[in-house]
């Protein structure tokens, strides 16, 4: 019986030594991490042309290849096809994300559906009215509109202005009145 103590004692003995801890990766949390189009965890470079840093505004940029990272402000983005970009932000954003609101002034021919059209963009680009006033003037409607997008789309104007252009003949002119 006591060579069965003694194998127990060894038994119980090893237990006790310290084992190697495997090392696993836990979640944590990085000033870093980026959130593209409402996701975190998508592969990325970061532009080496404007160097966005931790709360920087930046976007995403598609290439044939991979996806990029810029500053708003990089002056390489305004040579670039806006419907590339998606929108960008550090993981501190996914907090405290607000809403884009734009003031624009839309003129238009006066014909019937152009308004409904015009709305048809709106949805699509998840974009809700907040505010419409119209003003007619002979041949042409001015509408007053305000807008408001739940993405930090800060190309929400020039992509509003393209998709008007290319649905609506009827477009004759737009101005930013205001974006915040």
């Amino acid at each position: 019986m006591e060579h069965g103590n003694i194998a127990l004692k060894k038994i119980t003995e090893e237990r006790k030594e310290p084992k190697r801890k495997i090392k696993t990766k836990e979640p944590v949390l990085n000033v870093n991490e980026i959130v593209i189009g409402w996701e975190k965890n998508i592969p990325h470079k970061v532009a080496h042309c404007c160097s966005p840093v931790p709360w920087d505004r930046i976007v995403w940029y598609l290439t044939r290849n991979w996806v990029n990272i810029h500053k708003v402000t990089c002056s390489f983005l305004k040579k670039w096809n806006i419907e590339r970009f998606i929108n960008a932000c550090y993981w501190d954003c996914w907090e405290q994300k607000s809403w884009v609101v734009i003031k624009v002034e839309m003129t238009f021919e006066n014909k019937l559906g152009v308004l409904r059209k015009l709305t048809d963009i709106f949805y699509k680009m998840s974009l809700s009215i907040e505010e419409i006033r119209s003003e007619k003037s002979w041949d042409l409607v001015k509408n007053y509109l305000t807008l408001e997008s739940k993405f930090d789309d800060y190309y929400i104007f020039e992509r509003l202005i393209e998709r008007v252009k290319l649905s609506i003949p009827e477009y004759k002119d737009a101005k930013l009145i205001e974006i915040k």
